[in-house]
């Protein structure tokens, strides 16, 4: 379910019941670094704060490019024979974000906004070049303006911001 509701600040809620779509490619430059790029699509009806509007909706393409530095392993141990590593990561991605929905600028085209996250986790080794990723992401999803329907001369500038607890397969060929 997707729910409707806005933050304390007066800004809309992205988070609540909403699950991205989201995937990535990316190559290891070292032990310690690797990059990917990846791309989220996020999709939900929200009320905005102060808005006459019951109906807006608001679609998201977010695509970063990230980096990423891997620490040593903070524990190790053996299962049948095979070493299971816990990996400590950080990171960080620049990109862009596209809007579309009745989300627009003043010349009703889509909007586009500058974007970026910062992100920590833990991988580990599960099975020949598959591991589990699960971590947490704060992404800023840039700035985009609502207009509402029923005042036209009122445009809001709001700043879309999401905090993700993420779980994921990596498969490194």
């Amino acid at each position: 379910l997707m729910k409707r509701s806005s933050t304390d600040e007066g800004q809309p809620d992205l988070n609540g019941a909403i699950y991205p779509i989201s995937f990535g490619f990316g190559i290891r430059l070292s032990r310690s670094l690797r990059t990917d790029i990846t791309m989220d699509y996020y999709s939900k009806n929200l009320s905005v704060p102060g808005s006459n509007d019951d109906n807006a909706k608001l679609t998201n393409l977010f695509i970063l490019g990230n980096a990423y530095y891997d620490f040593p392993s903070i524990a190790s141990f053996n299962h049948k024979g095979y070493n299971i590593d816990f990996v400590p990561y950080i990171g960080g991605g620049l990109g862009f974000s596209h809007y579309w929905g009745n989300i627009y600028d003043h010349s009703g085209a889509a909007a586009k906004s500058l974007s970026g996250a910062a992100m920590a986790g833990l991988n580990f080794r599960l099975w020949r070049g598959i591991s589990a990723d699960i971590g947490y992401r704060y992404a800023h999803l840039g700035f985009f303006k609502y207009r509402d329907s029923l005042n036209v001369d009122d445009d809001q500038r709001i700043r879309l911001q999401r905090h993700d607890f993420r779980m994921g397969l990596r498969y490194a060929f």
